[in-house]
């Protein structure tokens, strides 16, 4: 039996039927936490089919919002070949439909766990690298003209945070860009409505993530104004763009761009 067919045989034929009208894998690893919290939520009928149509239609969606994000914002020249990293991909929810959305961008995944980069290479077939855990270990031999974290900096800790943003920030290339979302003030109602300290910055020691430290990996709100003094402080000034509550309807985007006067 295949290590990823780990459904029962009516989700695993929902995942069929629902990817290939998307023109997508539609295969599932079985650590994929991100499926498993859509199939629990309560908002679903347990197991349903609507649930997995919002798996794969949210993935899809967030390749096509980011795709605009980029038209937006990147002087696109149609002679030269792209690169993408997606960051922190988990499992490939948003992976799976990259490819299928940038067709003339060099898409490559990245995450801290072995076996989602095994799962992206050998079955969503996209390039993956593994990340590290320590942000100046992070694999920085090559640039990217995009490098893309969704919801990552919204399980960071302080001591961590700043340190992730100046690293994925160092990843990207000359004129290009960096999009990534953060819990923000709309948030704050989907996490318990924390009291979030003056600095802007709140953080909570757990997560769905259940196999890392909650010292290094738990939930995080930040508002905007830590963001941008993070921001002066690691990159310099380069937030061009700033959408609040817009991910989702609730997180907010951050996107900067690298002059070829950055340092």
């Amino acid at each position: 039996m295949n290590q990823y067919l780990v459904f029962d045989d009516i989700l695993r034929q929902y995942c069929v039927d629902i990817a290939s009208t998307l023109g997508v894998c539609s295969i599932i690893h079985e650590e994929d936490l991100i499926f498993k919290f859509v199939l629990e939520h309560p908002c679903f009928s347990q197991r349903t089919r609507s649930a997995v149509e919002y798996y794969f239609n949210d993935g899809s969606n967030s390749a096509k919002k980011l795709y605009q994000l980029i038209q937006d914002n990147l002087n696109i020249d149609r002679d030269k070949r792209y690169r993408l990293l997606e960051f922190a991909s988990g499992f490939g929810c948003v992976t799976r439909h990259l490819k299928k959305h940038f067709p003339d961008f060099e898409v490559i995944a990245c995450d801290i766990h072995e076996a989602a980069i095994d799962f992206i290479v050998n079955t969503v077939r996209t390039k993956a690298i593994l990340s590290k855990k320590s942000p100046e270990d992070f694999f920085q031999q090559e640039s990217f003209d995009v490098v893309f974290a969704l919801s990552f900096f919204s399980h960071m800790p302080e001591h961590t945070w700043g340190r992730w943003l100046k690293s994925l920030f160092n990843a990207v290339s000359d004129d290009g860009l960096l999009i990534f979302t953060c819990h923000g003030k709309d948030s704050r109602k989907y996490i318990g409505n924390p009291v979030i300290p003056d600095s802007g910055f709140y953080f909570k020691h757990s997560s769905e993530q259940t196999d890392l430290s909650s010292e290094e990996y738990g939930t995080t709100l930040t508002h905007k104004k830590f963001v941008l003094n993070e921001i002066e402080k690691q990159t310099g000034d380069s937030l061009v763009c700033f959408k609040q509550g817009n991910w989702w309807q609730h997180q907010d985007i951050y996107i900067l761009k690298k002059s070829t006067t950055s340092d």
